[in-house]
């Protein structure tokens, strides 16, 4: 997803777009270790 692909008339991306599963799954994992929710083996 490019920064153009954000507008008013597409906030919430596609269930088929792969590519928020690539972006939002790193930054989920990193928050989770960074709150100390888990932590890495």
């Amino acid at each position: 997803m490019t920064s153009t692909e954000l507008r008013p008339e597409f906030v919430v991306p596609s269930v088929f777009d792969r590519s928020v599963v690539e972006r939002v799954a790193p930054a989920v994992a990193a928050a989770a270790i960074r709150d100390g929710v888990i932590r890495k083996a």
